[in-house]
């Protein structure tokens, strides 16, 4: 696994909130994955306030390397 999604697994023990607040710094810095997990962390309002609007940009940010993101940016556009 990336070096995200390792962050991530190491940081939903702290809480989601935590977990949110690493990936978030990850996403930020361009990783593609830690973008994804952002987008599912709003998507189902995980570690954060659901808000698709949020979830919407940060899988598009995602979708140009990671195909699962590119699935859901066509779901959220409906």
């Amino acid at each position: 696994p990336s070096l995200a999604v390792s962050h991530f697994a190491k940081a939903l023990a702290q809480g989601e909130r935590r977990a949110f607040s690493l990936i978030l710094q990850e996403a930020e810095k361009g990783n593609k994955d830690a973008q994804f997990l952002i987008g599912q962390a709003y998507e189902q309002g995980r570690g954060t306030v659901k808000n698709l609007k949020e979830a919407f940009r940060w899988y598009r940010e995602a979708s140009t390397h990671h195909a699962e993101a590119k699935a859901r940016v066509s779901a959220l556009e409906y």
